[in-house]
């Protein structure tokens, strides 16, 4: 908790920066320095310069703090002090308390997203090829650059990954509060903030769709929430940052940082602002953003040639490949099963994907005739939640044909996801209309009752997308994948990073599944399963190619083979270099080796 406390302080300073000196909103001074600090980190990464700079940005945040408490700290603590920093400090002290102890559950974590953040944690650096445990390289590394920047000051665990990223989707949540003119606003805000942190996509577990959604609504947010600064002309550099963080997050994320970036131009669009304001609005919206996704493939084919070849990469090659596999029958099939989803309402996710744009346009045509936007406002907002959705469904069967291998294609796999990500960062979209629309000042009656019932749609929504368990409860913690191996390795003292070989015996087990849960509970590179195909396992082979063999289930061969060798039968796990020795020791006595191949 302490450490914890620390890191909060070296925020803070950041954020006061922030405040004070770009005159930013308040709410928005966590997501654009956390967005920030992550953008600064990955291009350090790229350079190979990540614990220097990492240092720098601690130090330079709690010296910004402390400097600034010293000369007035009055003045700061009654510009600062605001009922949104306020609960958002006890959200992050709620959210450290919510995950402590935690585990990763799902597959998705430990196949990339926790093994990634773990090696990064680990090895200090991006990948390489060496670092042969990470699965997909093409996907950029931003959520495991935060993840390892707030571990290596607060400590590694399950845990305090979880609370880095929900610390990240929390302050994503709180950009709304920028919009809030009164309190009854603020009760507005807080209940779309909570529509997607009770998403189980976002808040409890490392995978990235949910968050892809609330950045692009918080850089949205932003922009809005800095023209009504005294720093209009930042509102894009505001979003910047938050766009750029959003491009390097997920390949599919430089997609809805365009689509967001396009939207920001629009709303910030005037007709009198001289072309020098346009380019510099459409650098830091646009390009920055662009540039950041462009410089990780770069990085890829130079440290990595094959990563270019990895599931799901973005590369013209891979992309003619994938489609290449597929035969008119297969894309045939494909176009059947895709049309008739849409067409299957009685999946949730379905019936949001399509009702919430329609509700967005609603919400924008009764606040055009109400007076509270205008007619061009107006139809930017339609235009964007159906036209965003248009080209969401064409690009996600894109997706399939070009991305995906033939049997995730056929079976549509991930699409409910999918379309719940979307649905998400329209529904946010529809919050910020709403909000920015309300007026300063309305008659008390009827600003309350407005409010009272937007937050009970807000929490129709919630008990509709994932109910408000996610925010307390901690049970499945005790059923995660990794809880058997994590048992095994204390009991028996095994090292991180070593590699491993590992034998089932009559055990049955998913070994292309339970291959990344043991990879990341050792925290390795190197593990294998040694199954039929590979023919009799033999340990003069593999003595010289593994470290430690385990025996995660046994038969009578494994047992006889061990007792003739001198160990245990009963054992779980030599090292290899033991039995090297053994048989070494044989050799020189003129011993008879005993056999030593278990057979497949």
């Amino acid at each position: 908790m302490v450490r914890a406390g620390l890191f909060f302080l070296c925020m803070a300073g950041w954020w006061l920066w922030l405040n004070q000196y770009m005159n930013m909103p308040v709410a928005l001074t966590p997501v654009v320095s956390f967005c920030s600090i992550g953008c600064i980190l990955y291009l350090a990464g790229l350079l190979n310069v990540l614990m220097p700079v990492q240092i720098v940005l601690y130090l330079g945040g709690l010296a910004i703090l402390i400097v600034a408490l010293v000369r007035r700290f009055r003045t700061v603590l009654t510009s600062f002090l605001r009922p949104s920093m306020i609960l958002f400090t006890l959200c992050w002290g709620w959210t450290i308390l919510r995950f402590r102890g935690a585990l990763l559950q799902g597959h998705d974590d430990f196949a990339h997203w926790g093994i990634v953040a773990k090696r990064l944690i680990s090895t200090g650096h991006l990948a390489n090829t060496a670092t042969t445990a990470v699965e997909y390289l093409d996907y950029p590394p931003a959520t495991a650059l935060w993840i390892k920047f707030y571990c290596n000051l607060v400590g590694t665990s399950d845990g305090t990954m979880l609370m880095a990223q929900a610390l990240l989707a929390v302050a994503c949540a709180f950009a709304v509060a920028a919009l809030a003119k009164n309190r009854a606003q603020g009760f507005i805000a807080a209940g779309v903030a909570l529509v997607p942190l009770s998403c189980g996509l976002v808040y409890g577990s490392l995978m990235v769709d949910g968050l892809l959604t609330m950045l692009g609504v918080a850089a949205i947010a932003a922009a809005i929430a800095q023209r009504r600064s005294s720093r209009p002309e930042l509102a894009a550099v505001a979003a910047a940052p938050i766009l750029g963080f959003l491009a390097i997050t997920k390949n599919s994320g430089v997609f809805l940082a365009i689509l967001a970036g396009l939207l920001i131009l629009a709303i910030l669009w005037k007709p009198h602002t001289s072309l020098r304001r346009r380019a510099a609005d459409a650098v830091a919206a646009l390009a920055f953003p662009t540039v950041l996704w462009y410089l990780w493939g770069q990085h890829i084919r130079l440290v990595y040639p094959d990563g270019m070849e990895s599931k799901h990469a973005v590369d013209a090659a891979a992309y003619q490949a994938n489609l290449a596999a597929k035969s008119p029958e297969d894309l045939a099939q494909f176009w059947q099963s895709f049309v008739a989803y849409w067409q299957d309402f009685s999946h949730y996710e379905n019936v949001l994907y399509w009702f919430v744009p329609l509700a967005v346009c609603i919400l924008a045509v009764i606040l055009w005739r109400s007076g509270r936007i205008r007619g061009g406002q107006a139809a930017i907002a339609c235009c964007a939640a159906l036209g965003g959705t248009a080209i969401y469904t064409v690009g996600l069967a894109f997706t399939y044909i070009f991305s995906m291998p033939v049997a995730e294609m056929l079976v549509l796999a991930s699409i409910g996801r999918y379309s719940l990500t979307f649905s998400l960062l329209v529904a946010g979209g529809g919050g910020i209309l709403y909000l920015a629309s309300c007026p300063t000042s309305q008659k008390r009656a009827f600003r309350w009752g407005e409010t009272a019932v937007a937050v009970v749609l807000c929490l129709a929504f919630i008990n509709t997308w994932g109910g408000f368990g996610k925010f307390y409860n901690r049970s499945g913690y005790d059923q995660s994948e990794q809880i058997p191996w994590l048992e095994f390795k204390q009991e028996y003292g095994l090292p991180d990073g070593a590699k491993y070989v590992i034998y089932t015996g009559d055990t049955p087990v998913d070994t292309w599944a339970d291959t990344f849960v043991a990879r990341y509970v050792f925290n390795t590179d190197t593990l294998y399963f040694w199954v039929d195909k590979d023919g009799p396992l033999d340990l003069d082979t593999i003595c010289y190619q593994y470290e430690y063999l385990l025996f995660w289930g046994s038969d009578e061969s494994s047992r006889q083979l061990l007792s003739d060798w001198g160990f245990d039968p009963d054992t779980r796990w030599i090292e290899t270099r033991l039995f090297l020795a053994r048989r070494d020791e044989y050799l020189k006595n003129g011993t008879p080796l005993p056999e030593s191949s278990l057979p497949s």
